[in-house]
């Protein structure tokens, strides 16, 4: 009889996959741990067995080797490129001295049979990645006309918007992309402006009949109010309308109102709510005057880089600026080669800037360096973004007159809402790098946080976020779960990335260590395979009983 058995993706067992000459039911009880049993022996230590008395041998600890009459056995390592995926047994009812023919012979067979294992599992991922292919190319199809048309509406948009030309004009356009009839109101819900495909008067006929209609009044009282929880639509039950918020600020500063919305489909509803964005921040354009605004950005960053005082009236105050302070953002700080920035330069190129890189920011010159609280407006915030908005600050201060340009440092970018006197003193921690360096213009904390870290090495706050950053998932995880795994990646490291040592010194079979290594990686992020991320793991490891 003979018995193929195949480590499992683990690397803690082995399975039996195909058996001659024996019951399946029997079969399957020949399935064993990786170290233990004679096949388990064999996968760990990766050389062939044979033994003429298997019932006898301690290593043989299986109920269903004396259920099959198993006397004799003989076994071969199944090999591929140095990495044992199985193992090929012969065994015998009847006591046989098997000979060293006869092995030779099996291995053999054995290393043919791994490479035809190997080359059927690089098929069926072949095909599995062809099918997922497919799939994502019919995805792309489906999809290319609604992002070709949703970006070119958006560039139109953007375009009137920046050009100045005002909210009627954009009401204008917008009827036209969608091709129906829209109303522009007010967070009040007065029109602003009516407009339809074409110059007929169809909109203010259809606002007229739609603003006189009390379940109207209703479900633009409850828009307004739910405003702020992310629903970017409302269709009025048994109505002929469909409310589009334009949002700054968790607040509703107005409404795009669809009128016989029955003709939209998808595209047409994704192009309201890009609409409705950029009404939005026309909208609170028209709030305040330059002035006015430069000052209230002044006292409000002073107010958060300072702390303490009313937690809620900082929150109300930085809603009135088109800003919330309950979402991710960052900061950037600028300060000048040469010359001086004083307010009124700060405040236009960094409501320039602003325009331009679609972010939300609150910029002040605070003690001779621009300070900017970024938040995304209509696009992702991100360092592609924040690029943006340095090169139209930039830009514009050139534009105005200053020369010399600036240096400038960007804070850490997180997924929640960060300590803003934390990512202030980061930003400037990475300014202070950019003007040691003096390679470059701008320098994002998150490239230097390791040197800014140990320029600040007195300060234990910086290093222990370093070390969160770093490990702290992992950590958690192995709290959570009273698991191993920042030891594991600690020995790893210790033994210079050499899996076999660190297997050795852990008591780990290296398929496990292997996959241990996967786990972290899923965990935490980390790329081993990166020499700068296994150098930050190491030292935040390392940094842990220090912080």
């Amino acid at each position: 009889m003979s018995t193929v058995l195949i480590v499992d993706d683990a690397g803690e067992r082995l399975d039996v996959a195909a058996a001659a000459g024996v019951d399946h039911d029997v079969a399957v009880g020949l399935s064993t741990p990786i170290g233990e049993n004679l096949a388990g022996h064999v996968a760990q230590s990766g050389k062939p067995l044979r033994c003429c008395d298997v019932p006898g041998d301690p290593r043989s600890q299986l109920p269903a080797v004396h259920e099959a009459g198993i006397t004799s056995a003989m076994l071969s390592p199944l090999g591929h490129h140095g990495e044992v995926i199985g193992v090929l047994a012969v065994e015998s009812v009847a006591r046989r001295r098997f000979t060293a023919r006869e092995q030779s012979l099996l291995q053999l067979m054995a290393n043919q049979a791994a490479t035809a294992i190997a080359k059927a599992r690089l098929y069926h991922a072949e095909r599995a990645h062809v099918d997922e292919l497919r799939g994502l190319v019919d995805r792309v199809n489906n999809q290319y006309h609604l992002l070709s048309r949703t970006q070119d509406a958006h560039d139109r948009l953007t375009r009137v918007a920046l050009e100045g030309l005002g909210l009627g004009t954009l009401a204008q356009t917008t009827a036209e992309l969608v091709g129906a009839p829209v109303a522009l109101a007010n967070q009040f819900g007065c029109l602003i402006h009516a407009a339809s495909r074409g110059s007929d008067d169809r909109a203010g006929e259809l606002w007229r009949e739609c603003s006189a209609d009390p379940r109207f009044g209703a479900q633009l009282a409850e828009v307004r109010e739910n405003a702020g929880l992310g629903e970017p639509s409302f269709v009025g039950d048994g109505g002929f309308w469909r409310i589009v918020p334009a949002v700054a600020a968790g607040e509703a500063l107005g409404f795009i109102v669809a009128l016989e919305p029955d003709s939209l489909g998808e595209v047409e509803v994704t192009l309201l709510e890009q609409a409705a964005t950029i009404v939005a921040s026309e909208l609170m354009r028209d709030r305040g005057i330059a002035e006015a605004e430069a000052r209230m950005h002044g006292d409000l960053l002073r107010s958060l880089l300072i702390g303490g005082g009313d937690v809620a009236q900082v929150h109300e105050r930085a809603a009135l600026l088109g800003h919330d302070l309950a979402e991710p953002q960052c900061v950037v700080v600028a300060a000048p080669a040469a010359g001086a920035l004083d307010d009124s330069l700060v405040a236009s190129a960094g409501s320039w800037a602003s325009a331009r890189a679609g972010l939300r920011t609150i910029v002040a010159n605070v003690d001779g360096v621009a300070v900017a609280l970024v938040e995304s407006a209509d696009r992702v915030l991100g360092r592609e973004s924040v690029e943006a908005w340095v090169a139209a600050f930039g830009k514009r201060l050139a534009a105005l007159g200053h020369k010399g340009g600036v240096r400038v440092g960007v804070s850490g970018f997180t997924a929640d809402p960060p300590d803003i006197r934390w990512a202030h003193e980061s930003a400037r921690q990475a300014l202070a790098v950019c003007e040691l360096d003096g390679s470059q213009d701008t320098v994002f904390f998150d490239e230097v946080e390791l040197l800014a870290t140990l320029v600040s090495a007195a300060n234990r706050e910086p290093m222990r976020r370093f070390v969160r950053r770093c490990i702290g998932k992992l950590a958690d995880y192995d709290e959570q779960r009273g698991s191993s795994l920042t030891e594991t990646l600690e020995v790893y490291l210790d033994h210079s990335g050499v899996a076999r040592h660190a297997a050795k010194t852990l008591y780990l079979h290296p398929h496990s260590l292997r996959y241990r290594l996967r786990r972290i990686d899923e965990i935490q992020g980390i790329d081993l395979s990166n020499p700068t991320e296994r150098l930050m793991a190491h030292l935040a490891l390392k940094l842990r009983a220090v912080v």
